[in-house]
């Protein structure tokens, strides 16, 4: 029989060999956008979700912030950031808008 000091060493050992090889990764996918002048805007914000290879492959839904500097009454290049975090997981990804 295993001592109580050796179930305790052996558990996280094993939590962490599930962690890296379930590969844990955050999804957030962002294409860039054109938009015509005068078009109505609609950036809608993107999902995010925490997934695994084996456990968790629907995943869990993340919340997502949004940090913009669109000036809708002026032409040119802008950029999106959406940025998820989830544990110390953490995912950012920039959608360039061309007005």
């Amino acid at each position: 029989m295993l001592p109580i000091k050796k179930i305790l060493l052996v558990i996280p050992i094993i939590f962490l060999i599930l962690i890296f090889i379930n590969g844990w990764h955050i999804e957030l996918n962002e294409d860039e956008v054109s938009y015509k002048y005068g078009e109505v805007i609609n950036l809608e914000t993107p999902k995010a979700y925490f997934k695994g290879i084996f456990y968790l492959k629907e995943g869990i839904e993340l919340p997502v912030t949004t940090e913009s500097n669109i000036n809708y009454y002026k032409l040119g290049n802008y950029t999106v950031i959406y940025k998820t975090s989830f544990l110390f997981f953490n995912e950012t990804k920039i959608k360039n808008v061309n007005i």
